[in-house]
């Protein structure tokens, strides 16, 4: 009993965290967590974004959480798109692994960047002394 008290603490940990972060991405400007509309994976992406129902493999980490309590062994992915030229890149390394008949767990990565931003705050003053 003990043991189950404990994934119900973590489960009501996780779902206030996610229901801050849903309730932050409201609030935010346009672009503030735009990582999070973006999606991973091929299937799921292929679907249109329409897998949060079906998804049972180490993606559901993103998708639904759920969905992981449905897979049968290990499994690890991950996934680069580069868009805008190269400007932006988006990444995820996704695992999860079952732990018992019915429990699993998983870990999700997400990182959207963009790199190489030249450094300009000093353009104009460097400008002026030429």
């Amino acid at each position: 009993m003990r043991l189950r008290s404990g994934w119900t603490a973590v489960a009501v940990l996780m779902g206030v965290l996610g229901a801050d972060q849903a309730s932050a991405q409201v609030s935010q400007s346009k672009y503030a967590l735009e990582y999070t509309a973006l999606g991973i994976g091929a299937r799921p992406l292929g679907m249109g974004g329409s897998a949060v129902a079906i998804v049972r493999d180490a993606t559901a980490g993103y998708w639904n959480p759920a969905g992981l309590s449905q897979i049968t062994y290990p499994q690890i992915g991950g996934m680069y798109v580069s868009q805008f030229g190269g400007a932006t890149s988006h990444n995820a390394v996704t695992g999860a692994m079952p732990v018992g008949s019915q429990n699993s767990l998983g870990a999700t990565f997400l990182r959207f960047g963009t790199d190489d931003i030249p450094d300009t705050r000093f353009a104009l003053a460097q400008a002026d002394s030429n």
